[in-house]
Formats: structure tokens, C-alpha cells, sequence
């Protein structure tokens, strides 16, 4: 069980820095592309984690061929297509890999728990990284907490952090564990129905857009659960897929009408959900390494293999990868294939088929008019403090509140002001954050959208809370 890679034989090759010619990339659906190799910055390497915020994905930790593990925050940018090495203050997470990563929802920080060393050692730790002050902290946390694993999961709901599986090196375990992030606590759940065996080297997979130009994208629009796919143990390779409905603690297993041997079960893979479907690249399935794209779509229920346009653009055979979805393209980055641990990114563009809305568009150009200028606003929501003193005032339209939020119109009063009708309502609210959190509750109940990477953090969790 190595928490990097299945194979210890492997070489390290290094690989030169450079940018794939420009007339290559294409926009096509369903075309890979080879972004970038990205040098002496990012040494060949498996088991490390990769996390997008933006438009930056930030790769840490993982192993090379000769097993050493590095320690090194690694940034990639999107749009500028460039490789940094991060000198991050704070404490800096020991060399690591196999550990289980994420953000938190609200795209803030990035948390790190447990992982491995090559001496044996296996972490407990929780670290988290905040890009917007450069800044590692380690978390204390208290309650039930998990035991010291890699090869584990984090997915983020709500203001919790949820953790799967994973092993000591010696024992696979199925606990499902919560990490509340205003208290810090962590508690052991006991999920209904019937639970995933135990794994290691799964990948888990929520509906948690940020992306204010799209629809919900997960089956039913239920951002309520995540999905547990693949993994192995001391003796099985797994092709299944469980869901965990977070509201119900409950698991469920995802049924399969049609499978055609696609996904017969593998381990070191990676995926994202996406179209209502479960895409999955690479992997180990039992005897060899795989490169190919395939997806679970729930409509169907079926598995089914993705037509690749320009094959021979195709990331090679991997596994032990990391990957990220960014607007509509999955990206590949590193692995171990057939001979070397590798150091390239690469992308392929999914087909978006979910309806763009504009509600956040329109309604929120006229919100922000009002902000500026109150003539024509007919409908005034007044915030106040616990000491009476008004502290914020939303203007908008009684036609939009009673539409959008028609509990609210029960308590208005009105009174007419130079020959206009205005309504008012008083609200008590008891946050010390009030102005920010009341501002952005209404700009989403007109909008459906929040841009939370705006905020500091207390004020963010503070907002979620409410």
C-alpha cells in the first residue's frame, strides 16, 4: 500500500519547462490538450492534491520516483498559463502524500488532513492554507476525531467538511466523519443504510458550483450529497458507487443499469461531476493502468466511454494523478504511467450542456442602480440592531419582493411620499457583521448568487450561518 503509487520501481525523468505551441489548442469539445510541462517548479511526482480557487489551482505535496516527498505549494494559472512555487508564511505542513485536500464551499481556504511520509509516517494533522493572506495554520480541533490515514477524502458542505475511508497502512477503514468549521469539532457518524466497504484510494465527488452563470448541475439539482466512487482493499477493486445524502445521514447505492466492463472497478483515479454525469479519467483497473475518459450518467444510470477528437493528444496511461474542473475543462495533472511519475498538465473540454441563466445579470444591474439612486425605489427593507439604530437599508421593488421573498410583505406598512407609494419594513437582526451579511443575504434572494471569495472569513462563515 503506497500511499503515492503501486509501483515502486519507477524512475524519475525530469522534464524541461515549456508551452505546447499555440496553434495546437483548440476549443473543441471533447479535445485533450497539452497545456503545459511544468518544469524544474513542479518535479515529476504522484499522490499530491490539487485545489482550484478562481482561476489559480494549487497543487501540494505528493512523491517523486525515489521517494522522496515533498512539502512545496505549487500555483498554476488559468488564464496566464503560469507555474509558481509558493513561499507560503505560517506552519508549513510536513512532506506528504496521499493526504486528502479540499476547499472550503465558500472558496477561502484550503484544508489539508493527514497523508504519509515514505519512513512510515502517517499523519493526523489538519492544516489549512488561505490564499489571501499566503498563510499556513494548523487547526486544533476537538470531539471525535479521525485517525491518522491517507488515501482518505475531504468534500465540503455548508460550513462542514466531511471525511471517507482511507488506511493506516495496515487497516482500510469505512468511517465517515464531520468537521464543523465555525466550532472546529468533529464528530463520528453513524450513517443509515448500508454503508461502503472499506477503502483507500477512492475519489469523492459534490455538486458545490460557485459559478454564477450556471444552473445547479447535480441529478435532481440536489446539492445534498456526494458520491464515493471506486477504491480498493487488501482484496477487492471496487466498481461501484455509493450516495451519501448528507440531510438523511444516510448512504445509498447508486444502481447500474449498464455497464459494459467500463468500469469494472479501480483505484488512483481521478473525476468530476459535471452534465449530471460522474466523469472519470485514469486509474488502475486491476492489471494495467488506463487513459481513458469515461462517464456515469445518472439520467441513464449507465456508464458510457467519451469519443476523444485527436487521440494521439491524449494524457498517456496514469494513475496516483491529481485533477481539478475549472468553467467546463478537466484537468490531468502528474501521475505515474507505465514508466515515469510525470510533471505536465493537462486538459479536456466537456461538452456544457446546463442552461445559462441571467437572473443574477439583470436583476442584479437594477439592485445596484437602486444602490446609488433611491428614486424609484417603492420598496424599503430597514435592518436595526439590537440597540433600535438602523444599519442598513436594501431598496428595491414591491413587485420583486412580494415575487421573491412573499413572507416579507405580511409585516410592511407604507406611506405615500411626493405622490409615490413607498413601502417599509423593519427588520431586528443580531450580527455584528450586519451591514455586509444583510446586503449579500438580499442580493442573493434577488440574484441567486454570492461572491464569496469577497470576504474575510468570520464575515463569509458568518454570512453562510445566516
Amino acid at each position: 500500500m503506497e500511499p503515492f503509487d503501486d509501483d515502486t520501481s519507477i524512475m524519475m525523468q525530469t522534464v524541461t519547462s515549456g508551452f505546447l505551441d499555440p496553434d495546437y489548442i483548440e476549443e473543441e469539445d471533447n479535445c485533450p490538450e497539452k497545456v503545459i510541462n511544468l518544469g524544474e517548479e513542479f518535479l515529476p511526482r504522484s499522490g499530491h492534491s490539487a485545489t482550484v480557487i478562481g482561476d489559480i489551482i494549487y497543487i501540494f505535496g505528493g512523491a517523486d520516483s525515489n521517494k522522496k516527498v515533498y512539502d512545496n505549494l505549487i500555483t498554476f494559472d488559468i488564464n496566464d498559463m503560469e507555474i509558481k512555487k509558493i513561499k507560503a508564511k505560517g506552519m508549513i505542513p510536513k512532506a506528504r502524500a496521499s493526504h486528502a485536500a479540499c476547499s472550503d464551499i465558500l472558496q477561502t481556504r484550503i484544508y489539508f488532513h493527514g497523508g504519509a511520509d515514505t519512513d512510515g509516517t502517517v499523519y493526523d494533522d489538519l492544516l489549512s492554507y488561505n490564499p489571501k493572506r499566503n498563510r499556513f495554520e494548523k487547526i486544533d480541533t476537538t470531539g471525535d476525531k479521525p485517525k491518522a490515514l491517507y488515501g482518505h477524502s475531504l468534500v465540503p458542505h455548508n460550513h462542514f467538511l466531511y471525511l471517507f475511508g482511507g488506511t493506516s497502512g495496515f487497516v482500510y477503514y469505512n468511517d465517515l466523519y464531520r468537521l464543523d468549521l465555525l466550532t472546529k469539532t468533529w464528530t463520528k457518524l453513524q450513517p443509515s443504510g448500508k454503508s461502503p466497504e472499506h477503502r483507500y484510494k477512492h475519489y469523492v465527488v459534490g455538486n458545490y458550483p460557485l459559478d454564477p452563470g450556471k444552473m445547479p448541475t447535480l441529478y435532481n439539482n440536489d446539492p445534498d450529497v456526494f458520491y464515493v466512487i471506486g477504491g480498493i482493499n487488501s482484496s477487492t477493486l471496487f466498481g461501484n458507487i455509493y450516495k451519501y445524502i448528507i440531510s438523511r445521514n444516510q448512504w445509498e447505492t447508486v444502481k447500474i443499469k449498464m455497464n459494459t466492463g467500463l468500469f469494472k472497478g479501480r483505484y488512483g483515479h481521478t473525476c468530476v461531476y459535471f452534465n449530471e454525469s460522474i466523469y472519470v479519467f485514469g486509474g488502475w483497473e486491476g492489471k494495467k493502468r488506463t487513459n481513458d475518459l469515461i462517464r456515469f450518467d445518472f439520467k441513464k444510470s449507465a456508464w458510457k466511454i467519451e469519443e476523444v477528437k485527436a487521440e494521439d493528444y491524449m494524457p498517456s496511461e496514469r494513475d496516483f494523478h491529481a485533477s481539478v474542473l475549472h468553467d467546463n475543462y478537466f484537468y490531468v495533472i502528474g501521475g505515474s504511467d507505465k514508466t515515469v511519475k510525470l510533471n505536465e498538465i493537462h486538459r479536456i473540454k466537456i461538452k456544457d450542456e446546463t442552461p445559462s441563466r441571467s437572473i443574477h445579470k439583470d436583476l442584479g444591474r437594477l439592485l445596484k442602480h437602486l444602490e446609488g439612486d433611491h428614486l424609484f425605489s417603492d420598496f424599503q427593507i430597514h435592518f436595526k440592531d439590537n440597540e433600535d439604530e438602523v444599519k442598513h437599508t436594501v431598496y428595491t421593488y414591491y413587485p420583486i419582493v412580494s415575487r421573491r421573498v412573499p413572507n416579507l410583505i405580511h409585516d410592511v406598512t407604507h406611506k405615500d411620499e411626493a405622490g409615490m407609494k413607498i413601502y417599509h419594513i423593519i427588520l431586528e437582526v443580531s450580527t455584528k457583521h450586519v451591514k455586509k451579511v444583510i446586503k449579500y443575504v438580499f442580493e442573493y434572494i434577488y440574484t441567486d448568487w454570492i461572491d464569496f471569495t469577497i470576504f474575510d472569513d468570520e464575515v463569509a462563515f458568518e454570512l453562510l450561518r445566516f
